[in-house]
């Protein structure tokens, strides 16, 4: 049985290793990705400094070196396909702009870039297929491109007027809708914050009540009081905590009265019967103030 248990522990290691090996492996994977992402943007974004200023060669160097690392990456090989026209390379345009499109169907930049290079090469047709497709991925009233590719569409083809009526309805109803999901979200969103600062709340409110009843079992009704004033400023209106404040306070109202009953005594004990009489009249003042009395 000793023998199981330490071939067992042995198993038990070498599974726990492996798994280790194959979490490393897997955390240093994703570092590398981020770091040759990173790498990627630098080349481009030199690339697209040297092409603005006129350094085709310099561009192509740098947008090739990004593309080598292996990553695929649409934005490049959009900036790849506008040189490769500069640069006249029709063929290489033509590959790269159809490259970023498969790679990433909702960057839409290569479809308006597409669409103008057929239409400049006489490819009126493939170009209306592409002016459509960036039509149809439009992002609102906002997107400009997209009016843009709605203008060459009915250039192209004026007969598909209702056809580019029935893609905009469309993409109002779709905005509405997702403007209704968003303000639901919101709604929602705000009403849990509200749930939660009311959780909050009652929950402090508790506890502040908690140090008001171990301070009225302390007779120091005094500090009792002003726990309880907390709480009702977090919970107004909160009956329990308003009926035990009225105890604390009748508490201090009884010893106040306590207290200036033996004054009182001392007085006329004294000979002054004077401050006696209104050291009573104090007496019945706290009597017809506390809390359930009837003034009346």
């Amino acid at each position: 049985m000793l023998t199981f248990n330490r071939t067992a522990k042995k198993t038990n290691y070498k599974v726990i290793a492996l798994l280790l090996s194959f979490s490393l492996i897997a955390f240093h994977q994703r570092v590398f990705a981020e770091s040759k992402e990173q790498v990627i943007e630098q080349y481009r974004l030199k690339g697209y400094e040297a092409q603005r200023k006129g350094n085709f060669q310099d561009a192509f160097t740098y947008y090739s070196k990004a593309i080598s690392l292996g990553l695929e990456n649409a934005v490049v090989l959009n900036d790849l396909a506008v040189l490769s026209e500069q640069i006249n390379l029709p063929l290489k345009a033509e590959q790269y702009y159809l490259s970023a499109i498969q790679i990433d169907k909702d960057y839409l930049p290569p479809y308006m870039n597409l669409a103008y290079f057929y239409q400049k090469n006489g490819q009126t047709e493939l170009a209306f297929e592409y002016f459509k497709k960036r039509f149809e991925r439009g992002e609102g009233e906002s997107d400009s491109w997209a009016e843009k590719a709605k203008e060459e569409i009915l250039n192209i083809h004026p007969e598909y007027f209702d056809w580019v009526l029935s893609v905009e309805v469309k993409s109002l109803s779709a905005q509405a809708e997702g403007l209704a999901k968003e303000r639901k979200k919101k709604e929602q969103e705000e009403l849990e914050r509200i749930q939660k600062e009311l959780f909050s709340k009652v929950e402090q409110s508790k506890k502040l009540c908690l140090r008001g009843q171990k301070f009225f079992e302390k007779s120091d009704y005094e500090l009792a009081v002003q726990e309880y004033d907390k709480a009702l400023v977090l919970t107004p209106g909160d009956l329990n905590i308003m009926s035990a404040r009225d105890r604390a306070v009748q508490k201090i109202m009884k010893e106040n009265v306590q207290r200036r009953s033996e004054m009182a005594v001392q007085m006329l004990d004294s000979g002054d019967s004077y401050s006696a009489r209104n050291e009573f009249q104090k007496i019945l003042t706290i009597i017809s103030n506390e809390p359930g009395s009837n003034s009346n």
